[in-house]
This record gives C-alpha cells, structure tokens and sequence, in this order.
C-alpha cells in the first residue's frame, strides 16, 4: 500500500528524481496557496522552498 505524502508529488510511495523533475517542470509557477501538487509547503510558489522538502525526504 502506498501512502501519500506531500512532498512524494508523483504518489509512486517514494520520493526521488521523479518528483524533483516534476517540481522543476513548474518552477516558477505561482498560484493561491496550495494550487497544485508541486508546491509542497503550499505557499503559493514553487521555488527552492518545495526542492528543499524534497531532499529532505529524499528515498532514492
């Protein structure tokens, strides 16, 4: 069973280079807090706050 976790944005159950690229595929990207998956601390941004958590977490 795989649980979903924010900064795990494809829900593969592991957070790795794919959820990298996908929150590098919206850098930039700005919205109302929390508007899409890639922006992982939902503030509204995607930027080097959202990779931060990433790494974090990092499985490999």
């Amino acid at each position: 069973m795989v649980s979903y976790t924010p900064w795990d944005v494809n829900m593969d159950g592991r957070v790795d280079l794919q959820d990298l690229l996908a929150v590098i595929a919206r850098w930039g990207q700005t919205g109302a807090p929390g508007w899409i998956k890639e922006d992982i601390n939902r503030d509204g941004k995607i930027n080097v706050l959202d990779l931060i958590l990433i790494g974090q977490h990092w499985t490999g």
